[in-house]
């Protein structure tokens, strides 16, 4: 798969359930971005497929809690500016 042309597509649980967009990749992930501003960090082995506009996930809605992250989102979404921020570590 082509990793690059991912970020900035929404990402769907295999049930279907859009979960928001994917942000960020890296080496072994990605980083998903709700729009309840909830991060999510997601193995690359979990994509099922991409079609173009959505990635497809290998597991349901209800088991999307395992791969948030607890701390302060990496990413803000400014929507006034729309700009994306990076949080520092």
């Amino acid at each position: 798969m082509q990793w690059d042309k991912v970020v900035h597509k929404g990402a769907r649980t295999a049930d279907g359930e859009p979960i928001g967009y994917i942000a960020a990749k890296d080496n072994d992930s990605i980083i998903v971005l709700s729009s309840h501003f909830q991060e999510y960090i997601i193995p690359k082995s979990h994509v099922k497929a991409f079609d173009g506009s959505q990635v497809y996930l290998d597991f349901l809605s209800s088991e999307l809690a395992i791969n948030k992250v607890q701390q302060a989102p990496l990413l803000f979404l400014n929507r006034k500016r729309k700009t994306l921020l990076l949080r520092l570590l």
